[in-house]
């Protein structure tokens, strides 16, 4: 759902998605143009992002029609053999129950963790960027708020780990190690002026918002000086070209942001 989400907005902002890969541990759309420019990008990511407030609705109606008195609530994560062995609803129902857990789970991961390949690095650099902040200082306030979330989240799955009324925190100690990997290469390529390599900020929607100036001056001609001269001081004899003026361009600025 959340990949079908993306690219249903790809294609009615006027992109493609040709190819969706699903692997154990998520899945990945490959779309295009990148000609819709940053907010483009944001209205993809944010629409994977909420279709799991979708899909867990659908989830959590389905697990409340359902439940029996002795059934647990819907927030909780732990599976029962006894449910389990209940037979077809409770199957059902504990999947339903962990489905509506997950899909909450992932949508503030996608919208509160900004680090790659999560949708929260390109719901938080799209906005950005749209309101027109510097690509370079997005990149910092993302790189920076990526390191400090990851940090926070590996921390916390380590006091999990030592406090046995909760479940183990491997997940979190994973994810925040990844997620503080992830954002310190986005710091380092800032630093090293590389960030045209970067996934996310390195593609032309981003790029091209920066937004390139070409600037020409027009030089004048000896035969356009001696003109001048001719109407203030009387005739001038000159050697030069026959055209009274050239538009020549001096320089292509490109209006990169200083690091």
């Amino acid at each position: 759902m959340h990949e079908i989400s993306r690219a249903l907005v790809a294609y009615k902002i006027g992109g493609a998605a040709d190819t969706i890969v699903l692997w154990p541990l998520g899945g990945l759309t490959i779309y295009g143009p990148d000609d819709k420019g940053p907010m483009g990008d944001f209205k993809v990511a944010i629409a994977g992002t909420l279709s799991h407030i979708v899909t867990g609705g659908v989830f959590a109606i389905l697990y409340i029609v359902m439940k029996t008195s002795g059934m647990p609530p819907l927030t909780s994560m732990k599976v029962y053999l006894d449910h389990l062995e209940s037979g077809f609803i409770g199957v059902i129902s504990t999947a339903c129950r962990v489905s509506f857990c997950w899909n909450g789970i992932l949508f503030l991961l996608h919208l509160f963790i900004p680090v790659y390949p999560l949708e929260g690095i390109r719901i938080w650099a799209g906005l950005m960027r749209s309101m027109g902040v510097r690509l370079t200082t997005t990149a910092r306030i993302v790189s920076f708020a990526g390191m400090f979330v990851s940090l926070a989240l590996f921390l916390y799955g380590c006091v999990k780990i030592f406090d046995r009324r909760v479940e183990s925190g491997i997940t979190e100690i994973l994810l925040g190690g990844l997620g503080f990997t992830s954002s310190k290469i986005l710091y380092d390529m800032i630093r090293a002026g590389r960030l045209s390599e970067d996934p996310v900020f390195g593609r032309p929607c981003y790029l091209e918002s920066s937004g390139n100036m070409t600037t020409s001056v027009e030089i004048p001609t000896a035969t356009a000086v001696a003109e001048s001269s001719s109407d203030n001081h009387g005739p001038v004899r000159t050697a030069g070209s026959t055209a009274n003026a050239s538009t020549i361009p001096i320089e292509t600025i490109e209006s990169s942001e200083i690091i």
